[in-house]
């Protein structure tokens, strides 16, 4: 390995190295940004204390990013395919897509938005598809898109939807026949749970959680082979033909998505577990949002489809909201929804002109 980075010139080795460090920022700013999706249900339901449930949430962060079988990450390669072989590496389509991700990641945590980081580095990867075309003077209608691309589009689009209509579903039906026993689950208080509940809701907390590193992980998995590919071919060119996630590279990538669970969590979890309607976050509300999350992204990573965990759970947790009859924050719901809706266009906007600066450059 570090004859082969001895091998490369100068320039190569040193954007080889900003890459795999964006990569990996990106897989960091993923976990704290994403970690509220887990932790929330478990804080406001009185299961685990925030220290608990951070840790909880990490360990099956990283057990699910290692235990990812790599269709999500071979999804999100065949968007941007490898250099060519003879060509130099297009580090600023790298560079380009994954600081764009990681900037607006970065400003709607900031904001306490829940936010989808696969719709912000799908846009991204769109931007820099774009780019290329315009650079190689390719730019027609047919070669706009990529064939795995619209599939990834509307699974993004859909899944929100879906999260909401189960949730929405589930527990109203729960409500209709177990009304009795959903009293202590819908009224915050200071009484403990029974172990049965603590114990569904710490389930379907790790299933969230693992659901969301098999998911979310295999993005960074899926770009750090890519970037490898690229610029050491003899080396993970094999890998990356035969759709084989090396255990290096899926264990950096679990790591740094479980250290950014560990940190920067309180924002958006404030967002979730006390701005989505006019009262707290329920027990029941946490369980019927977490259990078709769950289920949702575990089938989404079954098929390749990388879609958001953020945006499933923030959906259930609004049409839970509706099933308990409880009117949702109007000021929080339309912040959601018009920042969900400008994040494609930016993400695009965005990637398409620094990688076009980048190529104007030259640098």
């Amino acid at each position: 390995m570090i004859a082969a980075l001895l091998e490369l010139s100068s320039s190569d080795r040193s954007w080889l190295i900003l890459g795999v460090l964006l990569c990996l920022l990106f897989e960091l700013i993923n976990g704290f940004h994403d970690s509220a999706n887990t932790i929330a249900p478990l804080i406001y339901s009185r299961v685990l204390t925030p220290l608990a449930a951070v840790v909880w949430s990490s360990v099956w962060n990283l057990v699910g990013a290692i235990a990812s079988s790599g269709a999500v990450a071979f999804g999100i390669v065949a968007l941007l395919p490898p250099t060519a072989a003879g060509q130099s590496p297009d580090w600023w389509a790298v560079a380009a897509l994954l600081l764009v991700a990681i900037a607006w990641n970065w400003v709607t945590w900031w904001r306490g938005i829940p936010l989808s980081s696969s719709q912000t580095l799908i846009g991204a990867l769109i931007g820099v598809h774009w780019g290329q075309l315009w650079s190689e003077q390719a730019w027609t209608w047919q070669a706009l898109t990529v064939p795995p691309l619209p599939a990834t589009v509307e699974a993004l689009l859909l899944s929100p939807l879906l999260g909401f209509a189960l949730a929405y579903g589930l527990l109203s039906l729960v409500r209709s026949r177990l009304q009795s026993r959903l009293d202590q689950l819908e009224a915050p208080s200071e009484q403990p749970l029974s172990w049965r509940v603590r114990g569904s809701l710490l389930l379907a907390s790790a299933g969230m959680s693992l659901s969301h590193g098999t998911n979310d992980g295999q993005k960074g998995m899926g770009l750090l082979l890519l970037i490898l590919a690229t610029a050491l071919p003899d080396r993970f060119a094999t890998a990356l033909d035969q759709h084989y996630l090396p255990l290096g590279v899926k264990a950096i990538v679990a790591l740094s998505l479980a250290i950014g669970t560990l940190i920067g969590w309180q924002r958006i979890t404030h967002t979730l577990g006390e701005a989505m309607g006019d009262r707290p976050l329920t027990t029941a509300q946490a369980l019927s949002a977490s259990t078709v999350t769950t289920a949702t992204i575990l089938t989404a990573s079954a098929w390749g489809l990388p879609i958001s965990t953020t945006q499933v759970l923030t959906a259930g947790i609004a049409g839970s909201t509706l099933a308990t009859q409880t009117a949702l924050n109007r000021q929080t719901i339309r912040r959601l929804l018009w920042t969900w809706l400008i994040t494609l266009p930016i993400a695009i906007g965005s990637a398409l002109l620094l990688y076009s600066l980048g190529r104007t450059i030259g640098v």
